[in-house]
């Protein structure tokens, strides 16, 4: 599917919860669409708390 130039979803789940849950939690995600990409995965909080920090710097007090 091309998607150049078209408008898009972008979707950034965390879940916070019991991990051997987190594949029943976030699956129903997959029912809004056909995404073009899945990158959904496992990863320590810290790090998926600075995913978007290039997008959003923090601002300044």
């Amino acid at each position: 599917m091309e998607a150049h130039g078209e408008p898009v979803l972008v979707l950034v789940p965390v879940y916070t919860g019991d991990p051997a849950q987190a594949d029943e939690v976030i699956e129903p995600l997959t029912a809004l669409g056909r995404p073009l990409a899945n990158l959904v995965t496992t990863m320590p909080w810290p790090r998926a708390n600075r995913m978007l920090d290039a997008a959003a710097p923090t601002a300044s007090a």
